[in-house]
């Protein structure tokens, strides 16, 4: 999972792990191993506790999957486990998480109206990767959909399908708010709009702005 935010600059993410309820010995110790891996003869020093207790809190950390061993060291007679996080980030739940059916847009407003709601309302148009159209062309550009059907999804609630081929596509679909992806020889859809845009193909397929 992860904890994510909207700065200016784009989104920010850190990979995060949930955290259960610990004692306030346990919240120290994790508090130490966030800014260092250390061992627990460290841990038991700085934190002014006995060893067997720091051992006691570190054993019920490690068996919840909360830090791990990253090293091991020799210390005279004994080895030493050098611990850190396991995350660099946890989170507590205080109640079960719930269906999301409404996030705010206001963030994302040049999304509209291809995106309403956390939901979709668009399609997305590819052309036909078998030969089609007079030049009997095929489409490599499947996979710039899904770019950006990764990028489309992280603003989503709800995944579901939007991605057409432009030989599928009838009239009625072309009153849907449209993201078509090629160009006028292997996408029929953009060889049909393609006089109406304000950017376009001129006939010798150069990209012409009116």
């Amino acid at each position: 999972m992860y904890i994510t935010e909207q700065r200016k600059d784009g989104l920010y993410s850190l990979q995060s792990k949930e955290l259960s309820m610990f004692s306030p010995v346990e919240n120290r110790i994790l508090n130490m191993l966030s800014k260092r891996p250390t061992y627990p003869k460290d841990l038991a020093k700085h934190l002014g506790i006995h060893e067997q207790n720091v051992y006691y809190h570190i054993r019920r950390l490690y068996k919840a999957g909360t830090i791990r061993i990253v090293k091991k060291e020799e210390h005279g007679a004994y080895i030493a486990n050098i611990y850190a996080l396991s995350s660099p980030s946890f989170f507590t739940k205080f109640s079960d998480l719930e269906l999301t059916r409404n996030i705010p847009m206001k963030e994302h407003a040049f999304l509209l109206p291809f995106i309403e709601n956390s939901k979709t309302n668009m399609k997305i148009v590819i052309g036909s990767p078998d030969p089609h159209g007079p030049e009997r062309a095929r489409s490599r550009d499947a996979y710039y959909a899904i770019d950006l059907g990764i990028f489309l999804g992280t603003f989503l609630s709800k995944t579901e399908p939007v991605v057409s081929l432009d030989t599928e596509m009838h009239d009625h679909d072309l009153k849907n708010n449209l993201i078509i992806i090629g160009g006028p020889v292997v996408n029929r859809i953009t060889k049909r709009i393609n006089s109406e845009l304000p950017v376009r193909f001129d006939e010798k397929k150069n990209i012409y702005s009116s």
